[in-house]
């Protein structure tokens, strides 16, 4: 499917759960991963992340920034899959010394800012393993 299909009847490629406290730069990412055909929802916090993951249907992957205001990424994460089954990517600014203090293992999927929303697009086809429109 290409942004140009996207939303003309067609089911979403995956549901998403983008977690950003930016609010424009969530705003960006939400709207790139929907011209890719996803159904995203953003939150701006890990309390609205739960709330979200409360009344909503399940999510099929988890975007969710590393340094989050209160409850870093990491323990969101935690907290949202228990059991470790759900694909993530974490965003993150800072380098890997500080993820690493905020408890992002090496190793794990990550962007790190500044990224393009065709690198989101990409990483996010490659965690879920869609294959390419090209």
């Amino acid at each position: 499917m290409s942004p140009a299909t996207a939303g003309q009847g067609e089911p979403p490629r995956a549901r998403i759960l983008l977690v950003e406290d930016d609010a424009p730069v969530r705003c960006v990412l939400v709207l790139a991963l929907e011209l890719e055909g996803h159904e995203v929802v953003g939150a701006g916090d890990a309390d609205a992340a739960l709330s979200l993951s409360r009344c909503l249907p399940a999510f099929d992957l988890l975007v969710v920034d590393v340094g989050l205001p209160r409850v870093p990424g990491v323990e969101l994460v935690r907290v949202l899959d228990p059991a470790g089954v759900l694909p993530v990517i974490y965003i993150t600014g800072h380098a890997d010394d500080a993820t690493a203090r905020l408890g992002l293992p090496d190793g794990w999927p990550r962007l790190r800012k500044p990224f393009s929303p065709a690198q989101l697009a990409a990483a996010v086809a490659a965690r879920l393993r869609i294959p390419s429109a090209a």
